[in-house]
């Protein structure tokens, strides 16, 4: 049980890294900046968690 859930954890963590590495980056008419800064932290931490 423990080793399936070091695995999902490894693969969703990389997951979060392609998913942030295929997502555009792009300013909107206002000047608001979007981008999907958040699974840098998921990303990591389903690294170290696993």
């Amino acid at each position: 049980m423990g080793a399936a859930l070091g695995t999902l954890l490894l693969v969703l963590g990389i997951a979060c890294f392609v998913i942030k590495a295929f997502t555009p980056t792009y300013l909107d008419a206002s000047g608001m900046l979007h981008e999907s800064f958040f699974l840098l932290p998921l990303g990591f931490a389903g690294l170290f968690a696993a």
